[in-house]
C-alpha cells in the first residue's frame, strides 16, 4: 500500500497514514507462525537488535505511544518504520521479498539514525529528530527529520544513497526575488535583508508540511511568510508545480489556497483556489519544468448523475496511475467522484453520493469519508440514518464490503463499528472492526471477508492487550496493505510490542506490486518540535454537512458515539497574499 504522508514542518502532525499489519512472531525463533489463512513474520519488536544501532528496539507504543502515534508504510513486502529505544531514533526498512516456507526472515536495514550526516543544505550534524511516519513506494523510503527547527526537511533513501528533497537551507524554487513595501519595519530574521523603507522578502522554506511518494519522485506542499505551493523532486531536482504567482487553470487569478498533494508517477493532484473562491481538483501532468496543468474540476463543473454544480470540495484528492478520487459538495448534498485521465467530457463519473441506495442494506448514503484509491477501485467509510460500513467500487459496481448487519467473519456477533479510513489493494480491502468482544483486521478479496488476526488471537505466543487498553494490543491505524501483505503493529500483556507482516498460507509473495492503497495525505507529528504548518494562514477545517454515528473505537480506546462528517473538507492553508500576482512460532 502506498505512502502518503503529511507533516507540518518543524512538527509533523498526525498522519496518516500508509497502513500494514503484524502479526506474530517468533516464538520459537524460527521467524514465522501460521493461523488460519495467514502466515505472520515478525518484521521487528522489543526483542530486535537495531541495526547499526545499539541495543534493542524500545516499546513501539508503551510509555511512548501518546508522543508518537506510529504509522508503518508498505510496498510489496518492504515495510519502513519509525523506531527508538533510550539511546536514540530512527527510520528503518524491512525487505521481505524472499519470504517463503523456508526463508522465514526478512533483512531489517538502517535508513537514518542519529548517527547519520544529514545531507545537503551545507550542514555537517547529524539527525535528531525524525517524523514517525515515512513512506515506501518500491525500495525507495522518504521522511522527515533534522537537528533541530532551524535545520529540517524530507529526505529520501533510494537505492542505499540519502539525499535531501527539501529543507530549511534551500531557496524556494520557482521564487522571484520581489521587494514588500514596508514602513517603520524593524526584522532581524538572516532570511531578510532590509532595505531603507523595504526588505526583501525571505527566499527559503519556512515550512515544510506534506508530501507523498512514487517510485523515486516526491510531491510536496512547503511554504514561507511570503510564498508557498506545491513541488515536485523529481531525478534529483525540485521544481514548482503551482504558487502564488501560477494562474489558476481556467481562472485569471492566481493561486492562494493550496492543499497537500498526491503523486503518481508523473501524475500530480492537488486542491487549489483563489481568494474567497470554492477552488478546485487540479493535475499537474509530465516531466519536472515541462509538465502541463490542468483543471479536473471547480465550481463550474457539473456534478456528475447530479444536480447543479460543484460548490465545496474535499482538500485531499488522491490519484492512482490515470485515476483521480475526490470528494465533493452542493447545496443538495455531495459524494465520491471518480476521474479517468485523460480528461474528456466522459471522464468524471459518480462512484456513490446521498442519493446512492446502500449496497445490501437500507436507505441512502447520508455521508462519506476519506476515499481511498487503487488503480480505478475506491474504497471508503459510509454512513446513513441508521448505520455505517466500508464499502467498495470496482469495475463499475458498488458493494458493501461490511456494516453493522454483517457477521464477524472467524467471530461472534456483528460489527459495532470501523476505523475511518480502509486501506485498499488492487480490489481488495483490509479495515480495522469492532464488536463487543473486541476488535480485529479483516481483509475482503474475491468478494469473500476474512479475519487477519483480532483480539482473541494468539501471536508469537502471547497474549494481546485490550482494545481498551492504554496501549491496544491492536492498534487502530496501523494496518496497511500491498496486494495482500498486510503490516500492523501489536502490544502484548507482557507489555513487549511489534511489527508484523501478515501473507496468505500460501506465502505467494508477489514479484511486483500492483497500484497500492493511495490514501491522503496525513498529518505527520514531529519528534519533539514545536509548530504547525501554515503556508501564511491556517484556515480551519470545515465539514459539510455532518451525520451523528453510535459510539465506536478509535486508536484502540473506546469512544462515546461520534460525528461523521459527510462530506469534511480538511483543513487547508492559504497561502501568502503579500506578493506579487496467536499461533505458536515454527
Amino acid at each position: 500500500m502506498k505512502k502518503r504522508r503529511i507533516f507540518p514542518s518543524g512538527i509533523c502532525k498526525n498522519m496518516c497514514l500508509a497502513l500494514l499489519v503484524i502479526l506474530l512472531l517468533a516464538a520459537t525463533q524460527r521467524g514465522w507462525v501460521q493461523t488460519g489463512s495467514y502466515t505472520f513474520f515478525k518484521i521487528a519488536d522489543t526483542g530486535t537488535a537495531i541495526p547499526s544501532g545499539t541495543g534493542n528496539f524500545g516499546n513501539y507504543a508503551g510509555s511512548f505511544f501518546d508522543a508518537f502515534s506510529v504509522a508503518p508504510s508498505i510496498a510489496g513486502t518492504n515495510v519502513a518504520f519509525f523506531g527508538r529505544n533510550s539511546f536514540g531514533r530512527g527510520i528503518y526498512r524491512y525487505n521481505g521479498n524472499a519470504l517463503s516456507n523456508t526463508t522465514t526472515t526478512g533483512f531489517l536495514t538502517n535508513v537514518a539514525d542519529r548517527n547519520t550526516p544529514v545531507p545537503g543544505g551545507g550542514t555537517s550534524s547529524n539527525f535528531v529528530f525524525f517524523g514517525n511516519a515515512p513512506a515506501i513506494s518500491g525500495s525507495n523510503v522518504v521522511f522527515f527529520g533534522g537537528t533541530n527547527s532551524l535545520d529540517e526537511g524530507i529526505f529520501l533513501s533510494s537505492d542505499g544513497l540519502l539525499s535531501s528533497v527539501a529543507n530549511k537551507r534551500i531557496r524556494i524554487p520557482g521564487l522571484r526575488d520581489f521587494i514588500v513595501g514596508i514602513s517603520n519595519f524593524v526584522i532581524t530574521n538572516t532570511n531578510f535583508v532590509i532595505l531603507t523603507t523595504n526588505f526583501l522578502a525571505e527566499t527559503n522554506f519556512n515550512n515544510l508540511t506534506c508530501f507523498d511518494v512514487s517510485g523515486a519522485s516526491v510531491a510536496l506542499l512547503g511554504d514561507n511568510s511570503f510564498w508557498g505551493g506545491c513541488y515536485l523532486f523529481s531525478g534529483g531536482i525540485l521544481t514548482n508545480v503551482a504558487d502564488v504567482l501560477t494562474t489558476v487553470p481556467g481562472k485569471t487569478n492566481n493561486f492562494a489556497t493550496l492543499g497537500c498533494p498526491s503523486i503518481s508517477s508523473t501524475n500530480v493532484v492537488f486542491f487549489g483556489g483563489t481568494n474567497n473562491a470554492v477552488g478546485g481538483i487540479h493535475l499537474f501532468s509530465g516531466t519536472p519544468g515541462s509538465g502541463a496543468l490542468t483543471n479536473l474540476a471547480d465550481e463550474n463543473t457539473a456534478i456528475p448523475s447530479g444536480t447543479g454544480n460543484f460548490t465545496g470540495f474535499g482538500a485531499t484528492p488522491v490519484v492512482s496511475g490515470t485515476n483521480v478520487v475526490f470528494t465533493g459538495t452542493n447545496a443538495s448534498g455531495g459524494g465520491v467522484y471518480l476521474v479517468t485521465l485523460p480528461l474528456t467530457g466522459s471522464s468524471l463519473s459518480k462512484v456513490a453520493d446521498r442519493n446512492t441506495l446502500i449496497p445490501s442494506g437500507t436507505g441512502s448514503f447520508t455521508g462519506f469519508g476519506q476515499p481511498v484509491l487503487s488503480g480505478a477501485n475506491v474504497a471508503f467509510f459510509g454512513t446513513n440514518a441508521t448505520g455505517k460500513g466500508i464499502y467498495l467500487f470496482s469495475s463499475g459496481t458498488l458493494s458493501r464490503v461490511a456494516d453493522l448487519a454483517t457477521a464477524i467473519p472467524g467471530g461472534t456477533g456483528s460489527f459495532t463499528g470501523f476505523g475511518a479510513t480502509p486501506s485498499l489493494s488492487g480490489a481488495n480491502v483490509v479495515f480495522f472492526g469492532t464488536n463487543s468482544l473486541g476488535g480485529g483486521i479483516y481483509i475482503y478479496s474475491n468478494g469473500a471477508l476474512s479475519k487477519v488476526i483480532d483480539q482473541a488471537t494468539l501471536l508469537d505466543g502471547k497474549t494481546l492487550n485490550s482494545l481498551t487498553s492504554a496501549f491496544p494490543g491492536l492498534v487502530l491505524g496501523s494496518e496497511a496493505l500491498d496486494t495482500e501483505a498486510v503490516v500492523f503493529l501489536a502490544n502484548f500483556t507482557d507489555s513487549s510490542s511489534g511489527y508484523f507482516l501478515a501473507l496468505t498460507g500460501t506465502l505467494t509473495v508477489p514479484a511486483t506490486t500492483i497500484p497500492a492503497t493511495v490514501i491522503p495525505a496525513t498529518t505527520i507529528p514531529a519528534v519533539g518540535i514545536p509548530g504547525t504548518t501554515t503556508l501564511g494562514t491556517t484556515t480551519s477545517s470545515t465539514t459539510t454537512p455532518a451525520t451523528t454515528t453510535p459510539a465506536s473505537t478509535s486508536s484502540g480506546i473506546t469512544t462515546t458515539g461520534t460525528t461523521t462528517p459527510a462530506v469534511t473538507t480538511p483543513a487547508t492553508t492559504t497561502l501568502p497574499t503579500s506578493t506579487p500576482g496467536s499461533s505458536s512460532v515454527k
